[in-house]
C-alpha cells in the first residue's frame, strides 16, 4: 500500500487507540468547487497547447467523480463543437442549461453549436439570448452580428453594431465585423476605412488586417495587399488569400500553416477548399479525408466531402455524404436539397 493510502489509516487507527476525536471530514461543497476548478484550469492549459483531448479527459473526470458544474459541461461543448461532435455537443449543453438556467454562457455556446450546423436564423435567436442575459457583452453582440449576417439579415447587423460604435467609437473588434458586412455587401471603399480605423486602435488585430488585404485586392491594389500581409501568420494568411480568390497562394500558406499545427480543423477544411477551387480536386479530397481520419464526425468535413464528389461527378457518393453530413447535425435545410439533386443526377429517386 502507498504511503499517501497508508498515512489515513495510521490517522484513524491512532484517533481509536488513544479515544481522541477524529479530524473533521471536509465539506464536500468545498472540495466539489475546488476539484472544479482545478479540473478547469488544467483543461484550459491542455486547450493553450492545443490537446483537445488531454482538456476532455480532464473534464470527463471531473464530472465522474461529481465535480461538475456548468461551466465543466460548456468547455465539453465547445470541444465537442470544435471536433465536429453534434451530438457530443448536445449532450454537453443539456447538462450545463439544467446546473445554470440562467448563465447566457449556455445561451452563447447554443449559438455557437447553431453556426456550426449552418441553422443562423437559430444561432441569432440564441445569441439574443446570451446578449440578453449579458448587456454589454462584447463578444456575444459580434456573435449575434455574425449570425444575422449569415442568416441574410445584414442591416439589422449593421444596426447593431453602429448602436454598439456608438458607445464605443474606437473598439477594434466592432470596426472590422462592420468592415467585413460592408465588404460582403460590394463595398470595398468604405471597408477599407474601417479596416484602418481598426488598425490604427489595434496594430496587432489579425482579422482587421486580413480584411484590409481583401479589401485591397478587391480595389486591384493587388501589390498593397500582398504587403498589408507581410509577417502575418500563415493561417491569417492563408485565410485572406482564400477570401480574396488567390487559391494558390492560401493553399501554400494555409498547408505552412499545417506543418506546425496539425490539428487545426479548421485549417485543413480551407484547405481542402482553395484546393478544389484552384482545381486541384485530388489534392482537395486527400486534405479532407485526413482531416476526417483525425475528426471522424466533422460535419462540416462531410458536407464538404459532398461538393467535392458533386464537383467529381459522383453523384452517388455525394449523395450519401449530404445524407451523413444530415445524421451529424448539418442543418436539413441546407444539406437536404443538395442530397436530392445529387440522388437526381445519379438517376435514383431521393
Amino acid at each position: 500500500m502507498s504511503r499517501a493510502l497508508l498515512a489515513p489509516l495510521l490517522l484513524w487507527a491512532a484517533c481509536q487507540a488513544t479515544g481522541a476525536r477524529r479530524p473533521p471530514e471536509p465539506d464536500p461543497t468545498i472540495w466539489r468547487a475546488e476539484r472544479t476548478r482545478l479540473s478547469l484550469l488544467a483543461a484550459g492549459r491542455c486547450m493553450e497547447q492545443g490537446d483537445a483531448q488531454g482538456a476532455r479527459r480532464e473534464l470527463e473526470e471531473a464530472v465522474r467523480i461529481g465535480a461538475e458544474s456548468a461551466a465543466v459541461h460548456l468547455m465539453l461543448a465547445r470541444i465537442a463543437i470544435d471536433g465536429g461532435d453534434v451530438a457530443g455537443a448536445e449532450a454537453a449543453l443539456a447538462r450545463a442549461g439544467a446546473l445554470d438556467p440562467s448563465d447566457g454562457a449556455v445561451d452563447f455556446t447554443r449559438g455557437l453549436l447553431e453556426e456550426a450546423r449552418h441553422r443562423y436564423e437559430a444561432a441569432a435567436a440564441a445569441h439574443e439570448r446570451a446578449l440578453a442575459k449579458r448587456p454589454g457583452d462584447e463578444t456575444a453582440l459580434l456573435a449575434r452580428c455574425r449570425a444575422l449576417r449569415a442568416a441574410g439579415r445584414a442591416d439589422e447587423a449593421k444596426a447593431l453594431l453602429d448602436g454598439a460604435l456608438g458607445a464605443s467609437p474606437g473598439a477594434p473588434s466592432l470596426l472590422h465585423a462592420k468592415g467585413e458586412i460592408l465588404l460582403g455587401e460590394g463595398d470595398p471603399t468604405a471597408a477599407l476605412a474601417l479596416f484602418d480605423r481598426a488598425l490604427d486602435a489595434d496594430r496587432g488585430h489579425a482579422r482587421a488586417r486580413r480584411g484590409r488585404a481583401v479589401a485591397l485586392h478587391r480595389l486591384g491594389r493587388h501589390r498593397e495587399a500582398y504587403a498589408a500581409l507581410d509577417g502575418a501568420p500563415p493561417r491569417e494568411a492563408g485565410r485572406a488569400a482564400l477570401l480574396a480568390g488567390e487559391y494558390a497562394a492560401a493553399a501554400a500558406a494555409l498547408a505552412a500553416h499545417l506543418a506546425t499545427d496539425p490539428d487545426d480543423a479548421d485549417a485543413r477544411l480551407d484547405l481542402s477548399r482553395a484546393l478544389m477551387l484552384g482545381g486541384r480536386r485530388a489534392e482537395a479530397l486527400d486534405a479532407v479525408a485526413a482531416l476526417l481520419a483525425r475528426r471522424p464526425g466533422h460535419a462540416a468535413a462531410v458536407l464538404h466531402l459532398g461538393h467535392l464528389r458533386m464537383e467529381e461527378g459522383r453523384y452517388d457518393l455525394a449523395g450519401a455524404a449530404y445524407a451523413l453530413a444530415i445524421d451529424l447535425g448539418v442543418d436539413p435545410a441546407l444539406a437536404r436539397p443538395l442530397r436530392e439533386r445529387a440522388l437526381e443526377l445519379a438517376g435514383q429517386r431521393p
